[in-house]
């Protein structure tokens, strides 16, 4: 990890084998004639659940064939790639990919799948920053009263985020490593479901892709404290970048 802000939702559809190519050479340019499955890690409510519907649909209209998405949640986003990777090479099932697939190799000594030699890459679908967010019953109004409340605190506070080696947990952790923090960490199978949590007060922190929680910010349900880009968000201009919030490194290279 280069730096705090390179810590990113990278999405790319992928499909099975040389599936387009196949498809291509056959000369079957009326793909797809029967319904296509969009496989995705994480769970619904998450920003990819919404995002990969609102692409499945834009696909369904395009193609006249229905885009049906199936969520396979939980082992750090691993389940739905290694259906794909093991399935028929011709089109008709692919993977939503994000930022915890590039991360999985590095986590996960033997996967039943090969990102390079198993799937061949459609298209880019975009990117978003993490945000860290509060309770608003936490004491704390910016970043550095957060750190100081966990350095007095350690053990003590809790943060969701979803599952192990995700883009949130691993920016978590080292925000905690960057500030020397001991905050714990309290895993989930989907963003919605931590949100659902904080929004109760039953932790105290969650980091989590910006688009979750915007809606939630803006009518004071929680606090924001940071975003993990290097500039502010147009949609969220009040809320500071991680860096502006006091870990200044988080910039560097």
């Amino acid at each position: 990890m280069r730096a705090y802000v390179r810590l990113v939702v990278l999405s790319i559809a992928c499909c099975s084998g040389t599936a387009l190519a196949q498809t291509q050479s056959a000369g079957t340019s009326n793909y797809p004639v029967k319904p296509v499955r969009l496989m995705l890690g994480p769970g619904p409510g998450s920003v990819a659940d919404g995002l990969t519907r609102v692409m499945a649909a834009a696909m369904s209209e395009l193609w006249g064939q229905q885009v049906i998405v199936d969520n396979r949640s939980g082992a750090g986003n691993t389940i739905a790639p290694a259906i794909v990777a093991k399935s028929p090479p011709d089109g008709y099932t692919l993977h939503r990919c994000g930022v915890g697939d590039s991360i999985a190799p590095a986590l996960y000594k033997k996967l039943p799948y090969d990102h390079l030699r198993d799937f061949a890459i459609l298209a880019r679908i975009g990117l978003t920053p993490n945000i860290l967010v509060v309770h608003p019953s936490v004491p704390v109004k910016n970043l550095r009263e957060f750190i100081a409340l966990a350095k007095a605190n350690p053990g003590k506070l809790e943060y969701g985020t979803t599952g192990v080696g995700s883009s949130p947990q691993l920016a978590f952790e080292l925000f905690k490593s960057m500030t020397k923090t001991d905050i714990t960490f309290i895993p989930y199978k989907s963003a919605a479901l931590a949100h659902t949590d904080l929004l109760a007060g039953r932790i105290a922190a969650q980091m989590s892709n910006l688009p979750n929680h915007v809606e939630t910010i803006r009518t004071g349900k929680i606090r924001a404290l940071g975003i993990t880009s290097g500039k502010r968000s147009p949609r969220l201009p009040d809320v500071p970048t991680i860096a502006e919030a006091g870990l200044p490194r988080a910039t560097r290279g």
